[in-house]
């Protein structure tokens, strides 16, 4: 949570910067990391974050003042206990509209604020993405028919204990119509799979293959440790595993990638070396 929650507080950054709005990363850092010691001395387990969705904001006019009332709201709320009642008077469609309006916006920006030839790179980017939504809605599916089945048995009084978990689902088979083992595995860390993806395809559009193969590197690396890709189910929970290498395939799909673009550097630079073969 912290990894993602730094990487998070940088992107958000730059998109302020990409909207037009600079900020020193340093000090927003420091501040960032001060509010998050101050929580945990209340006894908050979440670290603070510098908020998503900055271009969205600005569109509707927001100003500091926006992130003082916001901060004093949430206070009062936690302070009295109110959220219940807040979540029963306002339907959760409600709040979340503002959430899709600010994904609208940030996504586009994604797509403006870079050279058009970019653009494979940002959508390669997403599909990590992709594949945590769909997990976070298939585990949620198994939770809710799980609980289902469970007062299922308990109105019958059955005595043997049944449930409807994720880990009995084999993960190479098949299943809606994928492989679960693969989405899974995608979605384990995607943020950071994300940038990687995104950064070798740029690389690969600049015919930069130097640092193509050095991110292919990096993302080799980071699935033998755990950091992506990695998991283990436990009925319905996805646990990360960093203690041992959960899986072969990716650091050696990752480092074949290196290789084939180590490769391909290898004949440019052949080809430019002998122009009398053209």
């Amino acid at each position: 949570m912290g990894i993602f929650n730094v990487i998070g507080s940088l992107q958000n950054i730059e998109s302020a910067e990409a909207s037009g709005d600079s900020f020193d990363t340093k000090t927003s850092l420091l501040v960032n990391g001060l509010g998050t010691l101050a929580g945990t001395a209340f006894g908050s387990p979440f670290p603070t974050t510098i908020y998503i969705g900055h271009p969205g904001w600005k569109a509707l006019g927001a100003k500091h003042s926006y992130s003082m009332l916001s901060g004093v709201f949430m206070t009062v709320v936690s302070l009295f206990g109110l959220m219940g009642l807040i979540q029963a008077l306002i339907p959760v469609e409600a709040g979340m509209a503002i959430v899709l309006w600010i994904g609208i916006i940030i996504t586009s920006q994604a797509f403006q604020a870079i050279p058009k030839h970019h653009s494979p790179a940002v959508v390669v980017g997403l599909l990590p993405a992709f594949a945590g939504w769909a997990v976070l809605i298939i585990q949620n599916v198994f939770l809710f028919l799980d609980g289902k089945l469970q007062g299922i048995l308990q109105e019958l009084g059955a005595n043997k204990e049944i449930h409807f978990s994720l880990s009995d689902i084999p993960t190479h088979l098949p299943f809606l119509p994928y492989a679960l083992g693969g989405v899974l595995s995608l979605s384990q860390g995607f943020l950071i799979t994300s940038m990687i993806w995104a950064a070798m395809v740029v690389f690969i559009l600049e015919r930069e293959w130097w640092k193509a193969s050095l991110w292919a590197v990096i993302a080799a690396v980071l699935s033998t440790v755990g950091w992506i890709h990695a998991y283990e189910l436990k009925g319905n929970a996805i646990l990360n595993r960093f203690t041992e290498i959960a899986n072969w395939d990716f650091p050696i799909a990752y480092l074949s990638l290196a290789t084939l673009f180590l490769f391909v550097k290898f004949l440019g630079s052949k080809e430019k070396a002998d122009p009398a073969d053209h």
